[in-house]
C-alpha cells in the first residue's frame, strides 16, 4: 500500500479535514486549497504525526531539498519533530520532500515550501522592489509562489507536473533549483486563463528590507 500524501501538522495550522487514504491510490488531504498557501510550512521546526499501518511499528522520515537531504531513522513515536534548514534569507528558501516509510513498506510522502519572511509572534519580513528591472532577479534556489487557478505551468519549455521535484502544486510552491549567478531560467504559467512569462536571472542577494512589527 502506498499512502502518497502525507498530512503535516504544525502550529498555526487549522486543518479543516483530514488524510483519508485508500490501497488503489492517493491519499486525501480536505483543506481549502482556494483560502490559503496551505502547503506553507509555518516555521523551521515541524511536526508530523505517524500513523503506523497494520503489521508496522516503527518508520524512517526522509527529508529532501534542492541541496538538502536528512534521514531520519528508528521512528517509534506517534508522531516526530523535525528541523529544517532556517530559511534566513531568499537564496536559503526551498521546497522540501517528505517520505515517511514504514517497517512493512507503506510510505507516506508530502511537498511543502518553506519561504524567506517567517519570524515568531505578529512579524514578518519582505522584500521591497524599489527597481522595476530588479524583478527579473532570483536567488538560491528560486522560491517562487502558484497562485491557485494555475492551469499551465513549465520551466525552460518543460513542463511542471505534480511529480517534478520541488513542486507542491497550485497555490504552493515551485522551488527552481540552485540558479547560479548570471545564469537564466523561463518561467511560463497560466494562471485563470492569462498568460504569464518571465525570465528570471541568478544574481547576488543584495538591496535593503523593512521589517514591520
Amino acid at each position: 500500500m502506498k499512502l502518497k500524501t502525507m498530512m503535516v501538522v504544525a502550529a498555526g495550522f487549522a486543518l479543516a479535514g483530514a488524510a483519508l487514504a485508500s490501497d488503489t491510490g492517493d491519499a486525501l488531504l480536505l483543506f481549502k486549497e482556494s483560502g490559503s498557501f496551505w502547503r506553507t510550512a509555518p516555521g523551521s521546526t515541524l511536526t508530523v504525526p505517524v500513523r503506523y499501518p497494520e503489521g508496522s511499528s516503527s518508520a524512517t522520515l526522509t527529508v529532501r531539498g534542492s541541496t538538502y537531504l536528512h534521514v531520519y531513522g528508528g521512528i517509534t513515536t506517534n508522531e516526530f519533530t523535525f528541523t529544517l534548514p532556517t530559511a534566513d534569507g531568499m537564496e536559503h528558501e526551498d521546497v522540501y520532500e517528505l517520505s515517511l516509510v514504514f517497517d512493512n513498506g507503506a510510505e507516506m510522502t508530502a511537498k511543502i515550501g518553506l519561504p524567506y519572511g517567517l519570524m515568531a509572534g505578529a512579524e514578518g519580513v519582505t522584500r521591497c522592489l524599489v527597481d522595476k528591472g530588479r524583478w527579473r532577479n532570483t536567488y538560491g534556489n528560486g522560491l517562487l509562489p502558484i497562485p491557485f487557478g494555475t492551469t499551465s505551468l513549465s520551466v525552460d519549455g518543460s513542463p511542471v507536473t505534480d511529480e517534478t521535484a520541488g513542486y507542491t502544486g497550485a497555490q504552493g510552491w515551485l522551488a527552481l533549483g540552485p540558479v547560479n549567478v548570471g545564469s537564466s531560467v523561463t518561467v511560463d504559467m497560466v494562471v485563470d486563463g492569462v498568460d504569464n512569462s518571465r525570465t528570471l536571472v541568478g544574481a547576488i542577494r543584495g538591496g535593503f528590507q523593512f521589517i514591520l512589527r
